[in-house]
């Protein structure tokens, strides 16, 4: 239902724009990169970065009960092999019992960019198709370019974004030990120093995607630094027919701290 209303207000509401820097009414956009090249190597690392007008929120890759998540399109560039996003950690939006994820203020996601030719002049050129929220949902479209070692040396910013990204690893204060399969959850068993007074957050990404909302808290009394994390299955679906032979992505996150590894079942 919620999907069809979305739809139906991205078909009444679309606007767009092209710019180097691009904006529309709702977020504004630019792609940066450090000023200096390495021309020996293969991969560089570039970055997108989005504002949102106040109150307004976009979607992460996995866009929850309602929402698209964004598409990139970057066939119009040049001297590109391929281009990896790289996803901060998404925030959780709650209405009317349903749950998206993604972001609002600002955002930078930083890029891997692999080049046809490292010692070619490379241009990212960007076609971005967003949905932005906030009491009604608006499709944005924005055109970005950028040539590569150019303009304004963004380095220690990419650099900074990089660092605040997701963990693919446990460490020994904070990380996920195991997900286990039933009919009716998946139960997570997690570990953070410092307890779970403030509470914990848990993404499920699967294909197709299948759980939103937010999981039960369950303290071990014997161990507070350690907690069951359990993601319930709507009302009527057998979990195990769902996942049984497939994996999916779980990101942990946990007063500012986040990880995500993948789980087969």
């Amino acid at each position: 239902m919620f999907k069809t209303l979305t739809i139906f207000f991205c078909a009444l509401l679309c606007i767009s724009s092209a710019h180097a820097k691009s904006a529309s009414e709702y977020v504004s956009g630019e792609l940066i990169s450090s000023t200096k090249k390495d021309k020996s190597s293969s991969v560089i690392r570039a970055g997108l970065h989005l504002k949102l007008v106040g109150g307004w929120y976009t979607y992460w890759r996995m866009a929850g009960d309602n929402g698209l998540p964004p598409k990139f399109d970057w066939s119009q560039s040049t001297n590109v092999k391929d281009i990896k996003i790289n996803w901060p950690t998404p925030a959780r939006y709650t209405l009317m019992d349903m749950h998206s994820f993604g972001y609002s203020g600002e955002v930078l996601f930083p890029l891997d960019v692999t080049l046809a030719d490292p010692a070619v002049q490379t241009t990212l050129v960007l076609k971005l198709d967003i949905i932005a929220c906030h009491e009604i949902c608006v499709p944005q479209s924005l055109i970005l370019s950028h040539d590569v070692g150019t303009g304004t040396d963004s380095k220690k910013r990419i650099d900074s974004a990089v660092k605040k990204l997701p963990l693919t690893e446990n460490s020994e204060k904070f990380g996920m030990k195991a997900a286990v399969l039933s009919k009716d959850a998946i139960v997570v068993t997690a570990h953070a120093q410092g307890g779970f007074s403030q509470g914990a957050d848990l993404i499920f990404d699967s294909t197709p995607p299948l759980l939103f909302s937010p999981p039960e808290i369950i303290l071990d009394n014997e161990n507070p630094d350690t907690a069951i994390l359990k993601l319930k299955a709507p009302q009527g679906m057998d979990l195990t027919k769902e996942l049984f032979g497939k994996s999916a992505k779980i990101l942990f996150i946990h007063q500012g701290q986040a990880v995500e590894q993948e789980f087969s079942f």
